[in-house]
Order: structure tokens, then C-alpha cells, then sequence
């Protein structure tokens, strides 16, 4: 996994768990640079991508807006 060269990491990780209970909880990875404001999301370390400040951003608003309509 790529991270930043500040050493300002903030990390959020967290387990998603199953509504259901039939799969296992997912180990998911969700940090973002104290500096530059880049994200790393995705689940465990093998598939997180990296998303820039302003592509997170849009993408929260996004999120935010559809759950007030």
C-alpha cells in the first residue's frame, strides 16, 4: 500500500461487519494524510486504493446529499 511522505497519518480502520451474518467481518483500511488530505480506503491492505482530497471530497458530499433527499 502507497502512503504519504508526511508522517501525518490518521488512521480509521475499522471492521465491516455482516448485516446478515452469513460472511466474515471484513477488515477494512480508511487513513487519510494530515497534510495533503489524501484518503487510502478499501478492504484489508491488498485492495485499498488510493483517492485524492478533492475525488473524496465530491465523494462524501455525494453521500451526504442523497441521504437528506
Amino acid at each position: 500500500m502507497k502512503t504519504c511522505q508526511h508522517k501525518s497519518i490518521a488512521r480509521m480502520d475499522y471492521t465491516q461487519q455482516c448485516l446478515w451474518g452469513t460472511t466474515p467481518s471484513t477488515p477494512m483500511v480508511n487513513r487519510m494524510c494530515l497534510h495533503c488530505h489524501t484518503h487510502w480506503f478499501g478492504e484489508s491492505v491488498a485492495n485499498v486504493v488510493e483517492i485524492p482530497a478533492r475525488i473524496w471530497d465530491a465523494w462524501m458530499n455525494t453521500a451526504l446529499i442523497s441521504e437528506i433527499n
